[in-house]
């Protein structure tokens, strides 16, 4: 007969419990996200203003305007990088909004993308994801900035 290894069993239990608080965090991540982006989407609609959230968490991008939202797994993405004074060419999809672009355009230099956008601040994070490409700023370049050194920051490890 066979014995049972105490040591496989404790190690297949340590693992199932890994998995277990590995979807629990992504879980949390996504109701994170999910809870902020309502708070914004009720605040649009009571005051008419039309805001951009974008914020990293251990896990995730994510970035949402008016009725657009963005999730973009760390895991899935391919490259990101601040740009300067993109050209966003066409409007494929999407409403004009007052200081923002907020849609699906076809841009020259980066393809068809979906942009989340404030027109006033000239940097942008370019993220190439398995969902395509998201173009995204904050309100301000040192909030933009910001953002993107702590994507890179999830892109390298160095959480």
């Amino acid at each position: 007969m066979y014995e049972t290894n105490s040591f496989s069993a404790t190690t297949s239990k340590a693992v199932q419990e890994t998995h277990r608080s590995m979807r629990k965090n992504t879980y949390i991540s996504l109701a994170f996200f999910v809870l902020i982006f309502v708070g914004v989407t009720l605040y649009s609609y009571i005051t008419g203003a039309t805001d951009i959230v974008a914020a990293c968490d251990d896990k995730v991008l994510g970035a949402y305007g008016a009725d657009i939202t963005v999730f973009a797994q760390y895991t899935d993405i391919q490259s990101a990088e601040l740009m300067e004074s993109v050209d966003f060419g066409e409007r494929l999809t999407g409403e004009e909004h007052k200081d923002t672009l907020i849609g699906t355009f076809r841009s020259p230099a980066l393809g068809e993308c979906t942009v989340l956008c404030y027109e006033n601040v000239p940097q942008v994070i370019v993220v190439r994801h398995s969902g395509g490409v998201l173009a995204v700023n904050c309100r301000n370049e040192k909030m933009t900035r910001e953002l993107y050194q702590t994507l890179m920051e999830h892109l390298n490890g160095g959480q």
